[in-house]
């Protein structure tokens, strides 16, 4: 069932004496602000109190989604484009500063499944228990980050029954009070994490803030609730119901679970791999996208990734500062007579009336470097450190095909959807970019999972074993 809440009251811009009539709504499919008299076009905070139930709320807003002429049909005039919104109890006397953050809860609807081995009993009242089960801990630094395990009574009949439904909670704790960008970067780190290892999640439900008052010491921390209203999904456009079972499982990977997110969150975090990793979430986000550009967005992150490891690029921009750096002594050497003839010959082929200039040729140089490795290669190699995901699948995609040819084929098919070239020649049809997309997916799971440290053989189980992908991952070579 969609839940919603609707806020109807007065709301004014922080720090201005600007007021009008507002609408918040806040359901499962995102968050709706709007106004009739009052907006802004840049980011800003509209707040707001529903005296009826003492709550306070505060709309964090990045512009104007549209504004319409008021008529007696058009209720409110301008629609929000709606970032995040505050709400919690005005009762007590506290400071709302949203840079006193000490910590954060959530929840995961699908983390509950993944925890296999933790049963609870639904039962006549006299018998009615759940299982103890010991708080995990993800995270020992700041922050603290700890999976407990709860439970929620429901009464049926208050004489008789009463059934035990499982919550699962994920407690974040900051050393010091942060402002909400940084939980934002949590729960987009937690839920990529939990996304790889459930194989699915909808969304972070119920977050709490806890809030430092800097205001009084009673009470010394409160709480608000936290809505995002930003997509923090994974993989829900799989419309198999077979593909709600967790991917991984707790006896699987609970026993070095801290260890796994550890090194996932150094990964997540380290900006050299940011963008690649956001592409990837981006393109298995609930925006829907044409098949041919989740293909693209595949091969460059792989690409992308192969860069970064093997460090071309920046080996690439050593040699052309170096060469900057000795231009003097470089171009001495060159100006000796047999070896300035030679060059000039060489460069008036190559491109005619252009004067020696150094700083041209340390560019040619370094992009010549980048370059000497085409992506068919880089794929290639990517594919031999992991399992041979691609070549092994070769001839089933290309019919016989061979696997040096099947790299072609994958590469001529990005230049040609990414540079929209005319000529199709040598490129994957639909039904065979559609088994890439699953190829290509397995790879960039595999280097994750590798990230986070799981050993091969765990790595191996988990594919081959994924109803999603394991048409793909059962030719997936052995780990030895």
């Amino acid at each position: 069932m969609n839940s919603k809440e609707l806020y109807v009251c007065i709301w004014h811009l922080q720090n201005s004496s600007s007021s009008g009539v507002g609408k918040l709504v806040i359901s499962d499919d995102g968050i709706e602000f709007f106004t009739n008299d009052i907006y802004a076009y840049n980011q800003a905070v509209f707040c707001g109190e529903d005296t009826t139930n003492k709550i306070s709320l505060k709309v964090y807003t990045n512009g104007v989604e549209s504004i319409v002429t008021k008529t007696p049909d058009v209720e409110y005039a301008v629609r929000h484009r709606v970032i995040c919104v505050d709400k919690w109890s005005t009762q007590d006397d506290i400071d709302p500063n949203d840079n006193l953050i000490s910590g954060f809860d959530f929840c995961i609807p699908e983390l509950v499944n993944w925890f296999d081995d933790v049963s609870f009993v639904e039962s006549n009242i006299t018998t009615a228990s759940s299982n103890t089960y010991p708080p995990i801990t993800l995270h020992k630094e700041s922050p603290y980050i700890q999976i407990r395990f709860l439970t929620e009574n429901n009464w049926i009949d208050y004489r008789t029954d009463r059934t035990i439904r499982k919550k699962i909670v994920i407690h974040i704790e900051f050393k010091e009070p942060v402002a909400i960008s940084q939980v934002n970067y949590e729960l987009n780190c937690l839920m990529g994490f939990w996304g790889l290892l459930l194989g699915k999640v909808t969304d972070a439900k119920d977050i709490m803030l806890y809030m430092k008052n800097s205001k009084s010491e009673s009470p010394p921390l409160w709480t608000k609730k936290y809505y995002l209203n930003s997509d923090l999904s994974y993989n829900t456009h799989q419309p198999l119901r077979a593909y709600d079972r967790p991917h991984t499982t707790s006896k699987l990977l609970s026993e070095r679970i801290e260890s796994y997110y550890s090194n996932w969150r150094i990964f997540f975090f380290d900006s050299k791999y940011s963008l690649i990793i956001r592409l990837y979430f981006i393109a298995n986000s609930k925006k829907p996208f044409f098949l041919e550009d989740i293909f693209t967005y595949y091969v460059r992150i792989l690409e992308g990734y192969s860069l970064r490891v093997s460090e071309d690029e920046a080996i690439a921009e050593s040699i052309k500062n170096a060469i900057k750096e000795n231009s003097n002594e470089i171009k001495h050497v060159l100006l000796l007579p047999d070896v300035s003839d030679a060059i000039k010959k060489i460069l008036d082929n190559a491109v005619p009336n252009k004067k020696l200039d150094i700083k041209k040729i340390a560019e040619w140089i370094s992009v010549g470097f980048v370059g000497r490795k085409s992506l068919s290669s880089r794929l290639s190699e990517l594919d031999e450190q992991y399992f041979r995901i691609i070549s092994n699948n070769a001839s089933d995609v290309g019919n016989r095909e061979e696997n040096f040819e099947y790299f072609k084929k994958i590469a001529a098919s990005r230049n040609f959807y990414s540079h929209l070239k005319n000529d199709r020649t040598d490129t994957l049809n639909s039904q065979q970019l559609h088994k890439t997309v699953f190829i290509l997916k397995s790879l960039i799971i595999t280097i994750f999972f590798d990230r986070m440290g799981i050993s091969r053989e765990i790595i191996y189980e988990i594919m081959t074993n994924d109803q999603e992908l394991s048409p793909r991952t059962i030719r997936m070579q052995k780990p030895t």
